[in-house]
């Protein structure tokens, strides 16, 4: 029906306030715990996002890094 429809396509959010020295293990937990498809994570710079980007790649994730510095084509 449209409404189960329309109930599947709304994504779950999660918000979580952690210690900065706690992120990445925390990060890591939930994305190895929670099943997803797809997920986004907000990082408030450039190069903490490629950072972030190299950390989720050594643990077998794909991630893809968008960020300002990127060539627009």
């Amino acid at each position: 029906s449209l409404e189960e429809k329309s109930e599947s396509q709304n994504p779950e959010t999660f918000l979580f306030k952690v210690d900065n020295d706690e992120k990445w293990k925390i990060l890591y937990n939930i994305l190895d715990t929670i099943p997803f498809t797809q997920a986004i994570i907000f990082a408030n710079g450039i190069d903490r996002a490629m950072h972030l980007a190299d950390l989720l790649r050594s643990q077998l994730f794909n991630p893809i890094c968008i960020h300002s510095r990127l060539p627009q084509t």
